[in-house]
């Protein structure tokens, strides 16, 4: 697994973040689309998973708040009781997946196993994952695929000696696991 950092243009972003939570997100493009748009707007995610899952784009540092949640739209009450109508930008991290078109996909296996894998890696499997439509219902529903099988193979997830395993033997041997089963 490659990590990249690539800042977007311009700072969009907070200066401090206290993370309660993870949003998860989806676009509806590939990621140059992504990037050149995020850089004409005022919108920023912290990270992006390729849809080949080879590759995770860190946009904004985690230690700063990303703009990735908008504003409320019908917000859920899980929701409504984890950011109590403060804005969840400074309390979360925000990952988007790659969707790879200009209609709505679902995650891959493999994107949603990566994500997993850095979640728990990186000690934030304590934190609830929220799907952005949680947070806005006119986001597109396939983020709720995104989240659940995150959450379900990080159930399952250990942390693994990484000098022993490679991030990609790692992500293919929980792909090999859990097809048919997520």
């Amino acid at each position: 697994m490659k990590y990249t950092v690539r800042p977007l243009n311009g700072k969009k972003y907070y200066d401090t973040v206290d993370v309660k939570a993870i949003v998860l997100h989806t676009d509806l493009g590939v990621y140059r689309g992504t990037y050149s748009w995020l850089n004409q707007i005022e919108a920023s995610y912290h990270l992006y998973v390729r849809r080949d899952a080879n590759e995770i784009v860190e946009f904004v540092p985690l230690d700063k708040g990303a703009w990735h949640s908008g504003r409320y739209n019908q917000p859920n009450e899980r929701v409504k009781e984890l950011f109590k109508g403060k804005n969840p930008n400074r309390y979360s991290i925000g990952i988007c997946y790659e969707n790879g078109g200009s209609k709505a996909q679902y995650p891959t296996e493999a994107q949603k196993a990566l994500v997993a894998s850095f979640i728990v890696n990186n000690g934030l499997s304590h934190l609830p994952l929220i799907a952005h439509r949680e947070i806005a219902l006119d986001k597109p529903r396939e983020v709720y695929a995104f989240r659940d099988g995150i959450k379900d193979l990080i159930k399952e997830v250990k942390t693994c000696d990484i000098k022993k395993f490679s991030t990609r033997e790692v992500i293919n041997e929980i792909i090999r696991r859990f097809s048919g089963k997520i």
